[in-house]
């Protein structure tokens, strides 16, 4: 792609997301302002959002396809589990709730950025991983705010983004909801987003995402936590080598 092009492409991209922020940017502020229990639990909170993301990813001009969305439980809550590449994972993972209502579990670090801080306290559990206990906290208030709901958890278990197309090893909180909650893991293999999206760049590479989302997984009764994360990581990696 040529650098003019490359130019358009982003600029016509940017205006058309701005667009989509505009008009359901403001329903979402507004319902982030308010309590809690209202927030979490507005159904007219996860229209918006999940037409934000959608049309946020018609937006980007991109060749987006997605793979075996058949595998998603119906009216079923699950814990969305991703590698992560971009800040386009964000909404390609979003969009996968349809709709239903979802928690977000992100890293505590996040909150330093001022709007993006703002926004995570609002919609999203933070996880301190600084020491084994404050983790743990993080995971129990997180099991606590969807054990009795049907809340989908949305979660990036490598913990951070990563542009060189590997899968990193994963952390163990996905495990432990999924445990405690009986939950089935749903896991969503991302790639091309950071080709296409790179961070920090700011012009867009016409480059195709795939988004592939693998059949549940579920905790057996005799099967550690180090098995059960090692069998969903393999997953992914058999994506990677595909």
């Amino acid at each position: 792609m040529s650098i003019l092009i490359k130019i358009i492409h982003s600029l016509l991209s940017y205006i058309l997301v701005g667009i989509v922020g505009l008009i359901f940017g403001l329903p979402i502020l507004i319902i982030l302002l308010l309590p809690e229990r209202i927030r979490y639990n507005s159904r007219f909170y996860a229209w918006c959002t999940h037409q934000f993301f959608y049309w946020t990813l018609m937006a980007t001009l991109l060749p987006i396809t997605f793979i075996g969305t058949s595998n998603i439980p119906k009216n079923t809550p699950v814990i969305f589990a991703a590698n992560h590449q971009s800040s386009l994972d964000v909404p390609l993972v979003g969009v996968l709730a349809k709709g239903q209502p979802s928690v977000w579990l992100a890293w505590s670090q996040l909150v330093n950025y001022p709007v993006l801080g703002f926004i995570l306290k609002r919609v999203a559990v933070l996880v301190d991983a600084s020491t084994p206990t404050r983790a743990a906290r993080s995971l129990l208030e997180a099991i606590d705010r969807i054990k009795n709901n049907q809340h989908h958890v949305m979660i990036f278990p490598e913990g951070g983004r990563y542009t060189d197309g590997k899968v990193h090893d994963f952390f163990s909180g996905f495990v432990i909801l999924a445990r405690r909650t009986g939950r089935s893991v749903v896991p969503v293999y991302i790639k091309g987003a950071s080709k296409a999206y790179p961070p920090h760049a700011w012009l867009a590479n016409w480059y195709p995402v795939q988004v592939v989302i693998g059949s549940p997984f579920m905790v057996h009764e005799s099967e550690t936590d180090e098995a059960f994360k090692q069998r969903v990581h393999d997953w992914f990696v058999e994506q990677q080598e595909k």
